[in-house]
Protein backbone atom coordinates (compact mmCIF):
# COMPACT_ATOMS: atom_id res chain seq x y z
CA UNK A 1 0.00 0.00 0.00
CA UNK A 2 2.69 2.35 1.06
CA UNK A 3 4.82 1.96 -2.21
CA UNK A 4 1.40 2.54 -4.32
CA UNK A 5 1.13 5.81 -2.28
CA UNK A 6 4.40 6.68 -3.12
CA UNK A 7 4.40 5.68 -6.59
CA UNK A 8 1.27 7.67 -7.09
CA UNK A 9 2.66 10.74 -5.72
CA UNK A 10 6.05 10.59 -8.26
CA UNK A 11 3.37 10.53 -11.10
CA UNK A 12 1.23 13.40 -9.59
CA UNK A 13 4.73 15.44 -8.55
CA UNK A 14 6.88 16.51 -11.23
CA UNK A 15 10.73 16.68 -10.35
CA UNK A 16 11.04 19.92 -12.33
CA UNK A 17 8.95 22.54 -13.53
CA UNK A 18 8.36 22.97 -17.18
CA UNK A 19 8.34 26.20 -19.09
CA UNK A 20 5.11 28.17 -19.81
CA UNK A 21 4.01 27.96 -23.39
CA UNK A 22 2.99 31.58 -23.33
CA UNK A 23 5.73 34.03 -22.11
CA UNK A 24 5.73 37.95 -22.26
CA UNK A 25 8.65 40.57 -22.56
CA UNK A 26 9.32 42.46 -19.48
CA UNK A 27 8.04 45.58 -21.21
CA UNK A 28 4.58 44.21 -21.09
CA UNK A 29 5.20 43.66 -17.49
CA UNK A 30 6.32 47.08 -17.01
CA UNK A 31 3.48 48.53 -19.13
CA UNK A 32 0.94 46.54 -16.80
CA UNK A 33 2.48 47.47 -13.53
CA UNK A 34 2.24 51.49 -14.71
CA UNK A 35 -1.44 50.89 -15.50
CA UNK A 36 -2.08 49.74 -12.27
CA UNK A 37 -0.02 52.76 -10.21
CA UNK A 38 -1.53 55.43 -12.32
CA UNK A 39 -4.82 54.24 -11.30
CA UNK A 40 -3.80 53.66 -7.40
CA UNK A 41 -2.76 57.25 -8.04
CA UNK A 42 -5.80 58.88 -10.21
CA UNK A 43 -7.40 57.57 -6.81
CA UNK A 44 -4.93 58.87 -4.17
CA UNK A 45 -5.17 62.23 -6.24
CA UNK A 46 -9.72 61.91 -5.87
CA UNK A 47 -11.37 59.44 -3.65
CA UNK A 48 -13.95 59.65 -5.49
CA UNK A 49 -12.78 59.14 -9.12
CA UNK A 50 -13.91 56.19 -10.07
CA UNK A 51 -17.41 56.86 -9.07
CA UNK A 52 -17.50 60.20 -10.81
CA UNK A 53 -16.50 58.85 -13.94
CA UNK A 54 -19.19 56.61 -14.03
CA UNK A 55 -21.73 58.76 -13.35
CA UNK A 56 -20.14 60.89 -16.03
CA UNK A 57 -20.82 58.12 -18.21
CA UNK A 58 -24.52 58.48 -17.92
CA UNK A 59 -25.33 62.17 -18.04
CA UNK A 60 -25.94 64.31 -21.09
CA UNK A 61 -26.72 67.68 -21.68
CA UNK A 62 -25.77 68.80 -17.72
CA UNK A 63 -22.35 66.36 -18.02
CA UNK A 64 -19.78 69.90 -18.77
CA UNK A 65 -21.44 71.28 -15.23
CA UNK A 66 -21.16 67.69 -13.19
CA UNK A 67 -17.26 67.44 -14.18
CA UNK A 68 -16.74 71.05 -13.51
CA UNK A 69 -17.85 70.36 -10.15
CA UNK A 70 -16.78 66.65 -9.53
CA UNK A 71 -13.87 66.02 -11.43
CA UNK A 72 -12.58 69.07 -13.78
CA UNK A 73 -11.19 67.24 -17.21
CA UNK A 74 -7.73 69.36 -16.36
CA UNK A 75 -7.18 67.34 -13.09
CA UNK A 76 -4.61 65.54 -11.98
CA UNK A 77 -7.13 62.03 -11.42
CA UNK A 78 -8.15 62.81 -14.76
CA UNK A 79 -5.17 63.66 -16.67
CA UNK A 80 -3.69 60.45 -14.84
CA UNK A 81 -6.43 58.48 -15.81
CA UNK A 82 -5.75 59.74 -19.77
CA UNK A 83 -2.06 58.82 -19.53
CA UNK A 84 -3.30 54.77 -18.71
CA UNK A 85 -6.01 55.10 -21.43
CA UNK A 86 -2.62 55.15 -23.68
CA UNK A 87 -0.60 52.49 -22.25
CA UNK A 88 -3.77 49.86 -21.57
CA UNK A 89 -5.00 50.47 -24.68
CA UNK A 90 -1.40 50.39 -26.50
CA UNK A 91 -1.12 47.26 -24.12
CA UNK A 92 -3.65 45.53 -25.66
CA UNK A 93 -2.73 46.91 -29.23
CA UNK A 94 0.46 44.94 -28.52
CA UNK A 95 -1.01 41.80 -27.39
CA UNK A 96 -3.27 41.47 -30.37
CA UNK A 97 -0.25 42.36 -32.76
CA UNK A 98 1.91 39.86 -31.27
CA UNK A 99 -0.94 37.17 -31.04
CA UNK A 100 -1.52 37.51 -35.09
CA UNK A 101 2.22 37.59 -34.98
CA UNK A 102 3.27 40.27 -36.53
CA UNK A 103 6.79 41.74 -35.89
CA UNK A 104 8.32 43.48 -32.84
CA UNK A 105 9.12 46.72 -33.95
CA UNK A 106 5.73 47.24 -36.12
CA UNK A 107 3.78 45.51 -32.89
CA UNK A 108 5.23 48.32 -31.06
CA UNK A 109 4.86 50.93 -33.27
CA UNK A 110 0.97 50.14 -33.27
CA UNK A 111 0.99 49.76 -29.53
CA UNK A 112 2.06 53.53 -28.92
CA UNK A 113 0.48 54.95 -32.31
CA UNK A 114 -2.78 53.74 -32.34
CA UNK A 115 -4.14 55.20 -29.02
CA UNK A 116 -3.00 58.38 -30.17
CA UNK A 117 -4.14 58.74 -33.08
CA UNK A 118 -7.91 57.79 -31.89
CA UNK A 119 -7.70 59.85 -29.39
CA UNK A 120 -6.39 63.23 -31.18
CA UNK A 121 -8.05 62.17 -34.30
CA UNK A 122 -11.58 62.69 -32.68
CA UNK A 123 -10.85 66.06 -31.27
CA UNK A 124 -9.33 67.19 -34.20
CA UNK A 125 -12.20 66.11 -35.86
CA UNK A 126 -14.34 67.93 -32.90
CA UNK A 127 -12.67 71.35 -33.58
CA UNK A 128 -12.41 71.47 -37.34
CA UNK A 129 -15.83 70.63 -37.04
CA UNK A 130 -16.95 73.83 -34.53
CA UNK A 131 -14.72 75.60 -36.96
CA UNK A 132 -16.71 75.16 -39.98
CA UNK A 133 -20.00 75.04 -39.04
CA UNK A 134 -19.44 78.26 -36.20
CA UNK A 135 -20.85 76.25 -33.66
CA UNK A 136 -17.74 75.83 -31.39
CA UNK A 137 -20.04 75.82 -28.35
CA UNK A 138 -22.40 72.64 -29.53
CA UNK A 139 -19.06 70.27 -29.40
CA UNK A 140 -17.72 71.32 -26.30
CA UNK A 141 -20.22 68.71 -24.25
CA UNK A 142 -19.30 66.04 -27.28
CA UNK A 143 -15.46 66.57 -26.14
CA UNK A 144 -16.23 65.49 -22.60
CA UNK A 145 -18.19 63.28 -23.58
CA UNK A 146 -15.12 61.84 -25.50
CA UNK A 147 -12.46 62.30 -22.79
CA UNK A 148 -14.94 60.75 -20.21
CA UNK A 149 -15.27 57.71 -22.53
CA UNK A 150 -11.56 57.00 -22.73
CA UNK A 151 -10.94 57.11 -19.63
CA UNK A 152 -13.27 54.04 -19.41
CA UNK A 153 -12.02 52.66 -21.82
CA UNK A 154 -8.29 52.81 -20.67
CA UNK A 155 -9.54 51.28 -17.27
CA UNK A 156 -11.62 48.38 -19.12
CA UNK A 157 -8.69 47.45 -21.13
CA UNK A 158 -6.52 47.50 -18.46
CA UNK A 159 -8.49 44.60 -16.90
CA UNK A 160 -8.32 43.04 -19.89
CA UNK A 161 -4.50 43.14 -20.88
CA UNK A 162 -4.47 41.32 -17.33
CA UNK A 163 -6.90 38.65 -18.24
CA UNK A 164 -5.08 37.96 -21.34
CA UNK A 165 -1.73 37.77 -19.40
CA UNK A 166 -2.64 36.21 -16.73
CA UNK A 167 -5.40 33.38 -18.74
CA UNK A 168 -3.48 32.96 -22.73
CA UNK A 169 -5.77 30.22 -22.66
CA UNK A 170 -8.86 32.44 -23.48
CA UNK A 171 -7.11 34.85 -25.71
CA UNK A 172 -9.61 34.40 -28.47
CA UNK A 173 -12.37 34.95 -25.76
CA UNK A 174 -10.64 38.18 -24.53
CA UNK A 175 -10.24 39.80 -27.68
CA UNK A 176 -13.89 39.61 -28.66
CA UNK A 177 -14.79 41.17 -25.27
CA UNK A 178 -12.24 43.85 -25.79
CA UNK A 179 -13.98 44.46 -29.30
CA UNK A 180 -17.39 44.82 -27.81
CA UNK A 181 -16.60 46.87 -25.29
CA UNK A 182 -14.93 49.56 -27.58
CA UNK A 183 -18.29 49.38 -30.11
CA UNK A 184 -20.56 49.18 -27.16
CA UNK A 185 -18.81 52.52 -25.72
CA UNK A 186 -18.77 54.10 -29.22
CA UNK A 187 -22.24 53.40 -29.67
CA UNK A 188 -23.24 54.86 -26.96
CA UNK A 189 -21.49 58.15 -27.03
CA UNK A 190 -22.45 58.70 -30.63
CA UNK A 191 -26.00 58.37 -29.38
CA UNK A 192 -25.60 60.54 -26.54
CA UNK A 193 -23.82 63.08 -28.47
CA UNK A 194 -26.53 63.60 -31.13
CA UNK A 195 -29.16 64.00 -28.22
CA UNK A 196 -27.20 66.86 -27.18
CA UNK A 197 -26.29 68.45 -30.28
CA UNK A 198 -30.54 67.89 -31.07
CA UNK A 199 -31.73 69.67 -28.04
CA UNK A 200 -29.29 72.52 -28.99
CA UNK A 201 -31.47 73.17 -32.14
CA UNK A 202 -28.37 71.72 -34.39
CA UNK A 203 -29.59 70.57 -37.97
CA UNK A 204 -29.01 67.76 -39.37
CA UNK A 205 -26.51 69.24 -41.40
CA UNK A 206 -24.18 69.63 -38.77
CA UNK A 207 -24.95 66.11 -37.53
CA UNK A 208 -24.10 64.48 -40.46
CA UNK A 209 -21.00 66.51 -41.14
CA UNK A 210 -19.96 65.55 -37.04
CA UNK A 211 -20.33 61.71 -38.11
CA UNK A 212 -18.50 62.10 -41.51
CA UNK A 213 -15.48 63.93 -39.72
CA UNK A 214 -15.83 62.90 -36.04
CA UNK A 215 -16.65 59.14 -36.63
CA UNK A 216 -16.45 57.69 -39.81
CA UNK A 217 -13.49 59.17 -40.98
CA UNK A 218 -10.69 57.82 -38.39
CA UNK A 219 -11.95 54.55 -38.46
CA UNK A 220 -11.86 54.63 -42.18
CA UNK A 221 -8.61 55.79 -41.52
CA UNK A 222 -7.18 53.33 -39.02
CA UNK A 223 -8.71 50.75 -41.24
CA UNK A 224 -6.75 51.60 -44.10
CA UNK A 225 -3.17 52.18 -42.37
CA UNK A 226 -4.30 49.07 -40.55
CA UNK A 227 -4.79 46.81 -42.98
CA UNK A 228 -1.49 48.18 -44.94
CA UNK A 229 0.62 47.38 -42.28
CA UNK A 230 -0.41 43.74 -41.92
CA UNK A 231 -0.35 43.16 -45.45
CA UNK A 232 2.94 44.75 -45.70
Amino acid sequence: MLAAQQFIFSIQIPETLSERDFSFSWMVGLMLFCCLVLMALARTRQTTVYYNVAVGMIKTQSLRVYLREAMPLRSGASLLLLVNYWISTGLLVYLVADHFEIGVLNAWILAIGVPLVLLFLHFFSLVLSGWVTGEVQVFRTPIAMKIVGTQVLGILYFLCATFWILQPDYVEITLQVAIWIFIVESTFRILKSVLVVLRQGVTWYYIILYFCTLEILPFLLVYYFGTQGLVG
